[in-house]
């Protein structure tokens, strides 16, 4: 450039200068001459040229200064020029980027929402289609294209259509997602599906469309509903249950997930009770079985198996109640405990049923032993009576013949004695068997504990202080008094002894009762009827007390905790009670002392029987008569007969029922009596009576038996003509007999 500034350029004006300068000196030299004219047009000329020159150099200099403004000026926006250049190559560069990831990020949507298995749309804000994908156009079965540039009341019924447009409106003016369901009617019947709406905003923040991706939930609403039909009658089964579902989860406070609505009856606490933690099946389970309950179910779980456990709890009510509970965890795939569930129904109806079935069967068995040791003892002592019957009767007719005052006397009458502990001892065998000789009358019992009370203070121990607390005016008991002196006499020496020879107190007592229920639950011995008045008798000590495994054998024959050769005992009372169709409660505390009630029917429950009011004389009875004598023993019979004759009358003997029968039937107007055995082999006695009536019906028949009176001679018809003699029997006691059926 010519007048560019440069280092160059800056002498260019100094040049013109001198330049000038010069051309003026060169003109003013080559025209000047003194001697001519033409030396002042010369000077003129050359001052001339040098003010051209200086007018020259100045307008030089002056372009050259713009010249030089002009260079800065193109240089700067030259400058600029390349910067706008390169930022404007930057922003194409980062248009063609942009441009590139929006196409990748198009070629993205595009293929997640043509993959995607919801249906996806987008509006405008007037409500038509600016695109669906592949999904949305199959779920309606119509081609894409179908739906751009329309809106749903284009497409779809009016009210479907308004429900949409309804939601679509609300999206666009609250600027805020929305999840909604939606209904469709299609060829294949109804689809429902879970759309999530959303609003488009422009970087304006204006909305300029809507939204959505919807997720067909048919099958899901279909399977809830299944789900909750299914829950539905599983609670309306569990409802139906005697008991109580749930579902405990595993958290370390076993917090209750689930329990059924039969909590309430189970326990008196509702379901709500439980899930809202106001109590807790835990705090309701019996202490004492508490541990167990939950070392049987963390056994079972941490094994991994099943579990079944029987404990009490305590209801609302304060009820105690039988709970059979089964149930398992619940683990997930790794093993860990996730749940602990199962049921828990009501048992206790099952368990007073065992419980009734064992006593009935201890019942039972104790029947059972009872019958097995009381047939023994019948048997026992009916040989028994037999054997002294021989003994007594013999010894009888020994001293008959024997001086006053022979020796020989004393020995018979001793043997007579000892036959005759024999046969109370034979009695009590009876009475434990229930089968023994009675005298049923009216007793008061507190007029008969007043009356052995001489007995008593004899019999037990100097340190013992008797109590007396006798309800006045109680109903009589029908019984023998003898029998309950032996009961009263037994139970008091019991209580004697068991105060070890230390200070302490006996108190008797006597009241009427009704019993409840359960008062006899485990009780020595139940009344076979319990629906009436009672009259207890209560003997209570302050001695040693008794064992439970002791009080559970004090009633089997010949048991003692003191010493050998007691007898019967107990055993005896127990029978006698039994026999008197009473009951027999026994309590006892170890080092507090025993307490034995007793409780005899206040009513005529037992039929009124009262020996016969008998007079006999002084004189020894004797008759001319002839008597039929049958029994199978053959010393019975001997004796007896003999007997017989010392009494005056002539003997006729028979060894069974049927050659009795043989006798009687050759000459029955010829017997004043028959004596005759209740137990005999081939024919009963009782079987012998009937055959015997038959032959003549008002004969006369005195029973020979160690077996109840009452048992045996009023059970049968025609008891005037009856007459009933205990084995084994005096002399005495036969004339006696005799004088009464013979008068």
């Amino acid at each position: 450039m010519l007048f560019s500034v440069t280092r160059q350029n800056r002498y260019v004006i100094p040049g013109i200068l001198l330049t000038g300068l010069a051309v003026s000196l060169t003109g003013y030299w080559f025209l000047s001459d003194p001697n001519t004219d033409h030396g002042l047009a010369s000077v003129i000329t050359c001052i001339a040229s040098l003010v051209i020159t200086l007018l020259l150099a100045a307008l030089v200099r002056e372009l050259l200064h713009r010249a030089e403004l002009v260079e800065n000026a193109v240089v700067r926006r030259t400058t600029k020029l390349q910067e706008i250049q390169n930022k404007l190559e930057g922003d194409i560069r980062r248009r063609e980027n942009i441009e590139t990831l929006l196409r990748t990020s198009e070629q993205q949507l595009h293929g997640l929402m043509e993959n995607s298995p919801g249906a996806i749309y987008v509006k405008d804000v007037d409500g038509r289609y600016l695109a669906v994908n592949r999904r949305f156009a199959e779920l309606h079965g119509r081609p894409r294209e179908e739906f751009i540039g329309r809106n749903d009341f284009d497409l779809f019924p009016p009210e479907l259509a308004a429900r949409v447009r309804k939601t679509d409106a609300q999206v666009m003016a609250g600027a805020e997602p929305l999840e909604v369901e939606e209904s469709f009617q299609l060829v294949d019947g109804t689809h429902i599906n879970l759309v999530h709406k959303f609003p488009l905003i422009d970087p304006t923040g204006a909305v300029h469309g809507v939204g959505a991706i919807a997720t067909d939930i048919t099958e899901r609403k279909h399977a809830e509903a299944e789900v909750r039909e299914s829950r539905r009658q599983l609670e309306s089964l569990l409802g139906q249950l005697p008991g109580m579902a749930f579902r405990f989860s595993n958290d370390g406070k076993l917090t209750p997930v689930y329990v059924s609505r039969g909590a309430a009856g189970l326990t008196g606490h509702t379901a709500r009770d439980f899930l809202e933690k106001h109590i807790s099946l835990d705090e309701i389970i019996h202490p004492d079985d508490r541990q167990r309950v939950r070392t049987t179910i963390a056994t079972a779980v941490k094994k991994r198996r099943s579990f079944e456990v029987e404990y009490r709890l305590t209801d609302r009510a304060n009820r105690e109640k039988w709970v059979l509970e089964r149930g398992q965890g619940i683990h997930d795939d790794t093993g860990a405990l996730l749940f602990i569930e199962g049921l828990a129904i009501d048992i206790t109806q099952r368990k007073d049923a065992e419980s009734e079935k064992l006593l009935v069967e201890r019942r039972l068995l104790e029947g059972q032993k009872l019958e097995s040791i009381g047939v023994l003892a019948g048997g026992i002592a009916h040989d028994f009576n037999n054997l002294l019957t021989g003994i007594i009767g013999n010894a009888n007719l020994a001293s008959l013949d024997l001086p006053p005052v022979s020796p020989i006397r004393n020995n018979l009458k001793q043997i007579e004695l000892a036959s005759q502990r024999a046969a109370e001892l034979c009695q009590q065998m009876l009475a434990y068997a229930g089968k023994g000789r009675f005298v049923i009358q009216a007793v008061e019992l507190g007029a008969l504990v007043k009356t052995t009370v001489p007995l008593l203070q004899s019999t037990i121990s100097k340190r013992a202080k008797l109590r007396f607390d006798l309800q006045p005016a109680l109903p009589a008991v029908m019984s023998d008094p003898t029998q309950l002196r032996q009961i009263i006499m037994n139970l008091v020496l019991n209580a004697s002894e068991a105060l070890n020879e230390r200070d302490g107190e006996i108190a008797i007592s006597t009241n009427l009762v009704r019993p409840a229920a359960d008062w006899f639950d485990g009780a020595a011995l139940s009344p076979p009827e319990m629906n009436m008045e009672f009259v207890r008798l209560e003997v209570r000590d302050s001695g040693c007390g008794m064992t439970p495994e002791t009080i559970a054998k004090i009633f089997e024959p010949f048991y003692t905790t003191k010493f050998t050769g007691r007898g019967l005992g107990l055993a005896a009372v127990l029978g006698i009670i039994r026999s008197h169709r009473g009951g027999l409660i026994v309590r006892s505390v170890v080092g507090k002392g025993s307490v034995f009630a007793l409780f005899f029917p206040a009513d005529s429950a037992l039929p009124v029987n009262p020996s016969p009011i008998r007079s006999v004389t002084i004189t020894p009875w004797k008759r001319a008569g002839r008597v039929l004598v049958v029994d199978d023993e053959p010393h019975v019979l001997k004796v007896a007969a003999s007997m017989l004759s010392n009494a005056g009358m002539t003997v006729e003997t028979a060894n069974d029922g049927y050659e009795a029968l043989d006798f009687f039937r050759a000459k029955p107007e010829s017997f004043d009596l028959v004596v005759l055995d209740m137990t005999m082999p081939r024919l009963s006695g009782e079987e012998t009576l009937y055959l015997l009536r038959e032959i003549r019906p008002g004969v006369r028949v005195l029973f020979m038996s160690g077996y109840n009176r009452r048992e045996v001679v009023d059970a049968l018809p025609g008891r005037a003509t009856l007459g009933f003699m205990q084995k084994p029997f005096t002399l005495q006691a036969l004339r006696e007999n005799l004088q009464y059926m013979l008068g």
